[in-house]
């Protein structure tokens, strides 16, 4: 599969080929949940299940490649945290389109950077400690 052909969270490749990873996930999350609605269909739980489990899998072991974004990173220890977008801005006192565009690999205000990496700093931390428990 394309996951295991990627290189090394080393290499200065692998991100840029797993975020490609990630984007096709979430299309095929997208259009999986959008044909079985559009055609009355049940909901194919079992494939949209998979597909995000793996979607949140390769998230996180991107956020851990020394190459990570601070949008994987913030996007990876949202997901682990259960978080929305709109209380990650909330907590962080931005705008959802700082969240988003930073998760998309934007440009976002120094300010925001830093509200956003202390937030990603305390769910890692977080996250570290309930593991533990």
């Amino acid at each position: 599969s394309g996951i295991d052909a990627l290189p090394a969270a080393e290499s200065k490749s692998f991100v840029p080929h797993a975020s490609r990873l990630l984007h096709e996930l979430r299309k095929l999350d997208v259009m999986t949940t959008a044909n079985a609605l559009e055609h009355g269909q049940p909901m194919p739980v079992l494939t949209i299940s998979a597909i995000r489990r793996t979607y949140t899998a390769l998230l996180s072991r991107i956020s851990q490649s020394p190459n990570a974004t601070l949008g994987h990173r913030l996007a990876a220890a949202r997901h682990h945290a259960g978080l929305s977008a709109s209380e990650v801005a909330h907590a962080c006192e931005v705008t959802l389109d700082v969240v988003v565009g930073v998760e998309a690999g934007l440009p976002v205000p120094e300010a925001a950077a830093r509200a956003l990496q202390n937030l990603v700093n305390q769910l890692s931390w977080a996250t570290a400690e309930a593991r533990q428990l």
